[in-house]
């Protein structure tokens, strides 16, 4: 009689445990790859998000993308076949104007 009441309260406390367990908030990996090894820019939210669909050339270039948006790459780490990721690399010898250059008559 004892090992049914034992058995019986070892399985009600199992099914409380399991209950609780699938009962607690779900916690969503972030789409960061600083914490998170398979964030990708095709994940809602990322600057690819919606554009990659089925194509595995772009997931792979999601991957790469946002490592450099967070500067954890940098552009010479990103592989050739997806150098058309990068933008023009921005100058710093341009200059640019203070103010709008005036119009003078005649």
């Amino acid at each position: 009689m004892k090992r049914i009441v034992l058995l019986a309260i070892t399985g009600l406390i199992l099914l409380f445990t399991l209950v609780a367990a699938l009962a607690a908030p779900h916690s969503e990996t972030p789409n960061d790859p600083r914490v998170n090894p398979d964030a990708n820019a095709c994940y809602g939210g990322g600057s690819m998000a919606g554009k990659c669909k089925l194509d595995d050339e772009l997931w792979i270039a999601g991957w790469y993308e946002i490592r450099l948006e967070q500067g954890l790459i940098s552009r010479d780490q990103i592989p050739d076949p997806y150098k058309w990721l990068l933008d023009a690399p921005q100058s710093t010898d341009e200059l640019v104007p203070l103010s709008t250059p005036e119009v003078k008559p005649g």
